[in-house]
């Protein structure tokens, strides 16, 4: 499966559960900032914000209230949210360590208090020589 229909499915999975919305939430791809709509019944697309990252463009999710997001900074990774009232972006957390950014991962509890993202740690590998194995 390509990465451009993973994170096609991704955004569907939000609209359905979400089906009251009347917009299909997605982002671009890569090297294309923000985040976008068109609705479900057919129409325009329009940005709802650019304030996302093309880098993290797995790294949102939509709730009732708005869409949290992470974006990288210079001072470090960030979780913001985007207010559907207001129109606003908004800091919810700075992170600790950025996130996996080739493993898609944030979900956001359907109260909006917990919130869950992967994380790398550490990561290494080793190199091995074997001599005379025949």
């Amino acid at each position: 499966m390509s990465a451009t229909l993973s994170a096609s499915l991704q955004s569907l999975v939000c609209l359905t559960r979400l089906s009251h919305y009347q917009y299909f939430y997605y982002s671009r791809g890569q090297g294309v900032p923000g985040l976008w709509r068109v609705p479900v019944e057919g129409g325009k697309e329009s940005q709802v914000t650019d304030h996302h990252q093309a880098g993290m463009r797995r790294y949102w999710r939509v709730t009732d209230q708005g869409i949290y997001f992470v974006t990288t900074t210079a001072a470090g990774p960030l979780l913001e949210f985007y207010n559907f009232a207001t129109g606003q972006v908004s800091e919810v957390a700075r992170l600790a360590k950025g996130p996996e950014k080739y493993i898609p991962g944030l979900a956001v509890s359907p109260g909006g208090r917990t919130i869950l993202y992967a994380q790398l740690d550490q990561s290494g590998s080793d190199l091995m020589m074997v001599e005379d194995f025949r």
